[in-house]
């Protein structure tokens, strides 16, 4: 199983990243595939603090970079999306306001009588 495989020839690593680099629409499923890993895989070598990571860091920020380059193109639109929902470093984009749906902790009843 690709998720399994743990990445531990930095000189590998780096000439796959390096060879990434030269896709002009590069994919995340593109890497992973590359590198024989699963995107979680991937995000879980990004928040290491090593120079493994920052080779992984930088053909992450490739793929992202073109997406946003795309966005002055004549139709942004899939980018746009793409770029709002890849997980990027702990941060999701939300262009929805969030609602508090809790009931509220006091509920006071006034009864009114006619006389």
């Amino acid at each position: 199983m690709a998720g399994k495989r743990k990445l531990t020839n930095l000189e590998e690593v780096k000439s796959i990243v390096k060879e990434y680099k030269n896709n002009p629409k590069p994919t995340l499923v593109e890497l992973c595939q590359a590198l024989k890993i699963v995107p979680l895989t991937l995000y879980s070598y990004m928040d290491r603090d090593d120079e493994m990571a920052e080779v992984l860091i930088d053909g992450w920020q490739y793929l992202i970079g073109c997406h946003e380059k795309a966005l002055w193109e004549k139709n942004p639109v899939s980018h746009m999306f793409y770029l709002k929902t890849i997980k990027r470093f702990g941060y999701r984009f939300n262009d929805q306001e969030s609602v508090d749906l809790s009931p509220p902790t006091k509920v006071t009843i006034e009864v009114i009588d006619k006389k």
